[in-house]
């Protein structure tokens, strides 16, 4: 998830009063951000007052957002990729982001220690620190082993 001074990008979810009106109303015209998937029942706000800034759109505080002021946010060049640390991007090129760099790392991690680290985290309550991690994984608590343990030989320095 993109995040935005520090802090995750809250989407938008539909008020209580556009779900009452689309029951009540299913023809009611709304507006459909398909790169996000959050739902808008005007594109502008009516009173100019309204529009409270990007902090308030960050937390999620605004009650009632408008099409195009959501999208005026999320172009701003003012996000981070959350994965690489890149900053300056707007939030659909976090977003790309984010997905391309997912993809390097599950293509570069090695398919021997998958299971072995799956099975740690899923079987192990507390796994506070990678080197706790290591330890069950590899099944040694040395430097020098390279993951001897999880493959049923040895650790190299014979302890």
């Amino acid at each position: 998830m993109p995040t935005c001074r520090r802090k995750r990008v809250v989407l938008t979810e539909p008020s209580e009063a556009l779900l009452q009106l689309a029951k009540t109303d299913p023809n009611k015209e709304v507006y459909y951000m398909q790169q996000t998937g959050e739902i808008f029942e005007t594109y502008e706000y009516d009173t100019p007052f309204l529009f409270l800034g990007s902090y308030l759109e960050l937390t999620g505080r605004v009650l009632r957002r408008a099409y195009a002021a959501r999208m005026s946010f999320y172009r701003l060049r003012q996000f981070q990729c959350e994965v690489t640390g890149k900053s300056g991007l707007d939030y659909f090129q976090a977003i790309e982001s984010e997905l391309l760099e997912a993809r390097t790392m599950h293509s570069r991690f090695p398919e021997q220690l998958k299971s072995a680290v799956l099975k740690a985290v899923q079987w192990r309550e507390c796994l506070n620190c990678f080197g706790t991690m290591r330890v069950h994984v590899y099944g040694c608590s040395t430097p020098c082993c390279r993951g001897y343990g999880a493959f049923g030989s040895s650790c190299r320095s014979g302890v």
